[in-house]
């Protein structure tokens, strides 16, 4: 009876919802002005599958993409009018081959681009000639790791600057452990040494003695001007440390998103749930980029009460299934444009841009389209943007 109860209640809940869905959903702070995307150009490559643009590069104008299962995929090469410039293999038991992937590859010159894999830093030209290979001096098989247009390898001076992947040597659900996690990693691309940095600062909710699911702290980062802009996971704060040694954190800047609803730990160490659901339930940043004088936050706002209680109630595979379906089109990834002292000028869902996918390059910012669920098409697109509005 109490689930047949929980099922209606949900439905109803979603059926007042959607009748507010339209609001595309602007949320503005005060009398601040809207701030929108523009489309300023666009670039559409012919191809059918589940790309993963890894870089764009506006000096060779080239575009740099695999297939979604990237140890047994071609590598392409595209210019900007959509004709594909080459296509090889590097993935997989292949002599020159870079092993798996931890971090996408990366279009370093006009004629190379770089793989930072299991061997190390490979080199390649766009004709797929190895250039150099550097093999990292300590490298460990990680956890947890993700390849995703959005995320970048960013340099500081001369070294790479990479979040942690995790460690078989540390026990996460270990409160002391998880403190002493040190989230970064510099890179040194000529000599293949590293070193770690960056811990949870004092004021984070992930030294607050709480258990946390595993990797609830996954952080997302950019680098501007010698600085480092950190988002710890769901935290609602983005943290900037100097780009020099040490490293130290300058100051701190609270976000305020829409109807954020985040994970901000358990007294309990079995957490109640699995961490799958705390995970896909649990409001978390996706991605952070320093355009001009503004932040851009692409986020998972997470569930809202309700909908959290029935999705992690006993339901049936149909019962399952129908709930997948509406809470992702309920909960769309969202876009959040912040002032560099932390105003609210906007907070929207954008209508065909993925905002989880922004990359920055030569101050140029891109997106990618949303793919259609309900057309297959033979081709995808890429938006250069910019801020309108102010």
């Amino acid at each position: 009876m109490r689930k047949t109860l929980l099922y209606l209640l949900f439905l109803s809940f979603i059926f007042s919802c959607n009748q507010k869905s339209d609001e595309s959903e602007s949320d503005q702070s005060g009398d601040l002005k809207n701030f929108t995307l523009e489309k300023l150009d666009s670039i559409q490559i012919e191809y059918l599958g589940n790309p993963i643009v890894h870089d764009i590069d506006p000096k060779s104008r080239m575009v740099l993409f695999m297939e979604f299962e990237e140890f047994s995929n071609d590598i392409m090469l595209t210019d900007f009018d959509g004709n594909i410039f080459n296509s090889f293999s590097k993935s997989g038991d292949v002599p020159d081959g870079f092993g798996g992937l931890l971090s996408p590859l990366m279009i370093d010159t006009d004629s190379s681009f770089l793989a930072f894999g299991y061997k190390g830093f490979n080199r390649y030209s766009f004709q797929g000639e190895l250039f150099s290979n550097v093999p990292l001096e300590d490298f460990k098989i990680p956890l947890f790791q993700r390849i995703a247009m959005g995320i970048e390898l960013p340099k500081i001076n001369e070294n790479f600057l990479v979040a942690d992947k995790g460690s078989r040597e540390i026990d996460y659900d270990n409160i002391q452990d998880h403190l002493g996690i040190k989230h970064f990693n510099l890179f040194n691309p000529k000599t293949g040494g590293s070193e770690a940095l960056i811990q949870f600062p004092e004021s984070s909710i992930y030294k607050s003695g709480k258990y946390f699911y595993r990797f609830a702290w996954r952080p997302v980062y950019t680098i501007e001007h010698e600085k480092i802009y950190v988002v710890f996971g769901g935290e609602p704060t983005i943290y900037i440390y100097d780009g020099k040694k040490p490293f130290k954190l300058i100051s701190s800047i609270p976000i305020d998103l829409h109807n954020y609803q985040y994970f901000k730990g358990s007294d309990d160490k079995n957490l109640g749930h699995d961490f799958i659901g705390l995970f896909l339930s649990s409001g978390r940043i996706e991605n952070i980029k320093k355009f001009g004088d503004n932040f851009l936050v692409s986020y998972f706002q997470g569930y809202e009460d309700v909908d959290r209680e029935y999705f992690f109630a006993n339901k049936t595979p149909d019962e399952a299934k129908k709930l997948r379906e509406r809470l992702k089109e309920k909960y769309p990834f969202r876009l959040a444009i912040f002032d560099s002292l932390g105003n609210r000028l906007n907070d929207f869902v954008p209508e065909d841009l993925d905002p989880s996918s922004m990359i920055i390059r030569d101050e140029q910012l891109w997106m990618m389209e949303k793919p259609d669920p309900d057309i297959e098409k033979e081709y995808f697109r890429l938006y250069k943007v910019g801020l309108k509005g102010g």
